[in-house]
This record gives structure tokens, sequence and C-alpha cells, in this order.
């Protein structure tokens, strides 16, 4: 085999190994809704992998749309998030012309905000959060306007606020339970994820199930991910092993024909010295001779260069390992302390409830039960829901209470709670 054609194929193995590491996604690490349609006012965080320029945050502009750099305008209104990172993959991998799809996540890191009119204490807009039901946004909104005495009025909004801490505290953890269902599952090399049979029997637009899927498709991509990069290694490492012995086979051949040469050589000066033949006839063997043996010492060489290149491959294959080992283990470690933390929140505010329903039980008669009206954003009349109806960004919730008794004082609304007096 000629030297020249091992070095060019050696150097196409180099620059081939790089660019499939350049196109190899990441591990997941984004929390998006699967089934989210992105509208104004949603902001975004957008990673492209080995492209920093398109790596940050975006709002979606009035008109539905994000700007990118070197990309342009993408319109985005209606897709969801996972679509959105197609089309900037799509997109880039066309106006740049790679040959492979570049890895692109986008994450929503701020929905677009809901609002609250009606019978609360602070109407207006506020920001969203998956998951939010009616009653949430009641207690976001400050909780029921009441007209009742100052002390009552006090002690009941904390009681409904607290109640929602507890519904908002109690979705956080079964987020913070998926995850580490699905940090476990990875820790141990598990094929599935294995969910609460509870959370199955849910329907399939339920919290619970979004959760289900999010945490699947992180779980999937991460494992997909990894696979294909260690696949990589396991190929390189193959190829440079038939590099070796290719080579070495060179060696064997060049070898059986330097001591072919040595022998007909050792002929020849034995005939030069008894004036048998002419010297030319042995310089040019001594030449071939040395052509042969440095034919020997090149392929030696691209043998221990290929060896050095089995060693790179191993050891980054080891390092991927070791990688996804430690971003592993700091996730489960920053999950337990949160779910520790969660716990903690929760059984504080069932504290703050049932001193407040202790203290306070005349106070649910001064009401009646409340109405909630949801209008939808882009549709008409409001629809009449319960407390527990999961809103959606950009829903307006009016809520109607009647009142029983006295007219407050107008000192009630500037009171303070028992909630903000034990915070300050």
């Amino acid at each position: 085999m000629d030297i020249g054609r091992m070095t060019m194929r050696r150097a196409f193995m180099r620059i081939a190994f790089g660019v499939t590491l350049l196109f190899t996604g990441g591990m997941a690490t984004p929390l998006c809704a699967a089934d989210y349609a992105l509208d104004t006012g949603d902001k975004l965080h957008i990673a492209v992998h080995d492209w920093p320029d398109l790596t940050g945050e975006f709002n979606v502009t009035a008109t539905g749309t994000i700007f990118l750099p070197m990309i342009g305008e993408i319109p985005v209104k209606g897709f969801t998030a996972s679509q959105v990172a197609t089309k900037i993959a799509t997109e880039l991998q066309q106006r740049q012309k790679l040959n492979d799809l570049p890895s692109a996540t986008t994450e929503i890191i701020q929905f677009r905000p809901f609002y609250v009119l009606g019978d609360v204490q602070s109407p207006g807009s506020f920001p969203f959060q998956p998951g939010l039901t009616v009653m949430q946004a009641v207690s976001v909104a400050g909780g029921y306007y009441r007209l009742v005495d100052v002390a009552s009025l006090r002690l009941e909004r904390d009681a409904i606020a607290a109640k929602g801490d507890i519904d908002v505290l109690q979705t956080r953890m079964k987020q913070l339970q998926a995850r580490q269902i699905r940090l476990s599952a990875e820790q141990s090399g598990a094929k599935e994820l294995v969910f609460p049979s509870e959370w199955m029997k849910e329907d399939s637009s339920s919290p619970e199930r979004r959760l289900v899927a999010e945490e699947q498709a992180i779980f999937t991509t991460n494992n997909d991910s990894f696979a294909q990069r260690k696949a990589t290694f396991d190929r390189f490492h193959e190829i440079y092993e038939g590099e070796v012995t290719s080579i070495k086979q060179q060696i064997e051949s060049e070898r059986q024909q330097y001591r072919s040469v040595q022998d007909e050589l050792t002929s020849v000066t034995s005939l030069v010295a008894q004036g048998l033949t002419q010297k030319p006839r042995k310089q040019s063997l001594e030449r071939t001779l040395a052509q042969v043996s440095g034919n020997i010492q090149g392929f030696n060489t691209l043998v221990l260069q290929a060896q050095q290149n089995i060693s790179q491959t191993e050891q980054a294959k080891l390092d991927l390992l070791v990688q996804r080992s430690e971003r592993i283990n700091r996730d489960t470690q920053l999950t337990r302390a949160e779910i520790d933390s969660t716990k903690a929140k929760i059984e504080t505010a069932r504290r703050l409830v049932y001193e407040a329903q202790i203290a306070t039980p005349e106070s649910i008669s001064h009401t009646s039960k409340a109405r909630f009206l949801v209008a939808k954003q882009g549709q008409g009349e409001p629809t009449e829901v319960s407390a527990g109806t999961t809103l959606q960004p950009g829903d307006v919730l009016n809520v109607e209470r009647t009142y029983a008794g006295p007219p407050p004082a107008e000192a009630v609304l500037n009171q303070p709670s028992t909630r903000e007096s034990a915070q300050n």
C-alpha cells in the first residue's frame, strides 16, 4: 500500500470524525408543553448546538414571529415548541447549506398572560404557569373579594391563598416526581419509564399525562443522542482497527521483499568479488533494499498513529459516559433537594389553611357559591366552568359572587393579611 494514500485516508477519517461530532445533538434538557400552540406574548429560549449566535431568548412578536440571526423572521404562531425547533434546524440547514440537520431545542420560558376580572382582590393580568386551575388563578389575583368584617376577610383570604399555594405546590411536586422517575431510569439504564398507575388512568389532556409525555420525550431524546454518539465512537474504533490490520499485512509483505532482496544482494556481492558481474547490479539491489526498509519504517509509523487514534476514540467514549453520569447525578441531587423544599412548603401552607379555617368557622356563611366564566382568546361568549378547570394562556376569567351580611368598612381593604404579617 502506498504511504501517501494511507496518509490521505487517515486525514479523511479525522475530518469525518469531527463532522459527526459537530452535528450530533446533545442531551436534551428543555421542558415544554408538547401540544401548546405559541402566540404573541410567549417568550422562548432557543439553543442550537455549536451555533452560539442562535442561542438565546426570543419574544413572539405581535405578528406571531421571531427573528433569528442568520435565518431572519420565522412564523411561530400556532406551532408547538418542538415544531419551532424543527423549523429552525431546517431553515439553518438550507440557508447555510449544511449536509446534516443541526440539533436545535426550544423551551417556553414565559407564557403569555391570563386575566382575572370580577370579585377578586386584585383583578388584572398575570403570568401564566402550566397546569394553572381556576382556583389557583383566583389565589394569584389575591383571593375572593369579601364583604365581611376585617378579621374574617383577612383570615379567609389567607385560607384561599394558602389553598391556591397548595395546589401550585402539589403540581410542582408532580413535575419533580416525574423528573425523578426519568432520572432514575436514565441512571439504571432502563428501557422505559414507569409512572404511577393513577397518572396513566387520567385523561390524555390532564396535567399528569402531559407530564408523562414531556418526560418520555426527554428520556427518548437523551437516550437516542447518547446511543448515536457512542455508536459513532464504536464505528471509528472498528475502522482504525481495520486500518492497523491492513498496514500490518503490508509490513509483512515488505519484510518478505526485504529478505528476498537481501539474499539476492548477498549472491551478487560474491559474484562482484569474483569479477563475474558488474558493480551497478549490486548498487541497484542496495538502493532497493534501502527503499524497502524505509517503507517498513513508514508503515510502522502509520500503525502507531492508528493505535493512537484508537486510544483517543476510547478516551472520548469514556468522557461521554462520565459526562452523562455526572449530569444525571447532578440533576438527581437538585431534584431531591427541591422535592424536600416543596414538601416543607406544602406542610406550611396546610397549617395556614387549618389555622384560618378553625379561626373563622362562621365566615363560610357570609357568601354563596362562586360562579366562574372563562372567555377563550379569539372566541365569542364566555363559558361557565368549575373551580378545578385548567386555564390556558390568554384566557379571561370572570369571577362572580353574591354577598350576604353588612357592607364592610373602608378600612377592610387596607388590612394586612396574617400571611403578610408572618412574612414581615
